[in-house]
């Protein structure tokens, strides 16, 4: 059906959750309907009852369905609350994004426009609770604030992908890769210590895979809360760190959207040990200054690429002969989607 279902997947979200509700119920919608779903994916903190009581304290605006998820992890919540979407459209609100009145009409007008996006994301403001970091601006796409492309418009750039933060996408294209019973590999890697799993992301490669195009819309704009704990070194290190693991699915989705034969064909070891032993090669650069550097400001890109490898490293060790099985299942799921 013609409309959007907006997702809000939530974990002890009360503290922000309030504001970012009282945001969607000021969606302008004139001419298609809204619907929001919201996940409680194992709150302690009265979540659940909390949304149910905002929801009505802002008398009901449209349609509130409140679900639980006990198993945790964001993939799981998200799972549940895009299956119970009604929808075409599907918008994916963090419990911290508040969004922009008419961020909802944007996209619909977007999506209904032109078939053959499969996606489209908008700009993020940061909204800190203390002062903004020196060094915020050089960082802010890893916070999903900031420009996601050039210029508004379609993404030809297929090393570009939306954020999760904001992101509207086809429910047709979400209900094709449940019916292949596709598993996404990057949700594995989101834990309670890393959030940068990256399976919003992954989201839109395989959108790519269907033939679908991505866009960027910049008047469509959404507040972004950053906490204090959220805007440090230590922070940005777990973000790099999770990077670095993702970075291996990453590539080889685009390897293999663009080639047809497996990348160790012609090696005498192990693709994991060839791989593993170039990125080793890259991290002996950074000794023995990464001992030594100090945790300022003009530092910090150094240090992230040290973390970002250090990650993908440790993520090659643990899959050994499973990481070319990495490739062959995304064969697998782009000879399906092809067929």
């Amino acid at each position: 059906m013609n409309g959007i279902s907006v997702v809000v997947c939530t974990c002890n979200g009360s503290k922000t959750i309030g504001t970012a509700l009282e945001h969607i119920s000021l969606q302008q919608h004139n001419n298609f309907p809204l619907e929001l779903i919201v996940v409680d994916n194992n709150s302690n903190d009265g979540t659940y009852e909390y949304v149910s009581r905002k929801w009505e304290e802002l008398n009901n605006p449209f349609r509130l369905t409140l679900l639980k998820e006990p198993e945790k992890g964001k993939f799981n919540a998200s799972l549940k609350g895009f299956s119970a979407a009604i929808y075409d459209y599907i918008l994916i609100c963090d419990d911290d994004n508040f969004l922009s009145p008419n961020y909802c009409s944007k996209a619909y007008h977007i999506m209904e426009n032109n078939s053959k996006i499969g996606a489209v994301g908008g700009r993020g403001i940061p909204l800190f609770e203390n002062e903004k970091p020196e060094w915020f601006d050089k960082f802010s796409n890893i916070f999903a604030c900031g420009h996601q492309y050039k210029s508004s418009g379609i993404i030809d750039d297929l090393s570009v992908n939306l954020w999760g933060a904001g992101m509207v996408f086809r429910k047709k294209i979400w209900d094709k890769i449940m019916y292949l019973n596709y598993i996404f590999f990057l949700n594995a890697l989101r834990t309670d210590n890393d959030n940068s799993g990256g399976d919003d992301t992954e989201l839109c490669e395989i959108i790519k895979y269907m033939g679908s195009l991505l866009y960027y819309d910049e008047t469509m704009t959404f507040e972004h809360f950053l906490p204090f704990n959220r805007t440090n070194i230590n922070f940005l290190k777990k973000r790099f760190k999770g990077f670095g693991k993702s970075r291996i699915y990453l590539r080889a989705y685009r390897y293999c959207f663009s080639n047809d034969k497996l990348p160790d064909e012609n090696l005498k070891i192990p693709f994991w040990k060839d791989i593993l032993t170039y990125r080793k090669r890259e991290l002996l650069k950074y000794y023995p200054r990464i001992w030594f550097i100090k945790e300022i400001p003009d530092n910090f890109e150094f240090i992230l690429k040290f973390y970002a490898l250090q990650g993908e490293i440790a993520e090659i060790k643990k899959l050994k002969d499973d990481y070319i099985n990495i490739y062959k299942k995304i064969f697998n799921l782009k000879e399906k989607l092809l067929s």
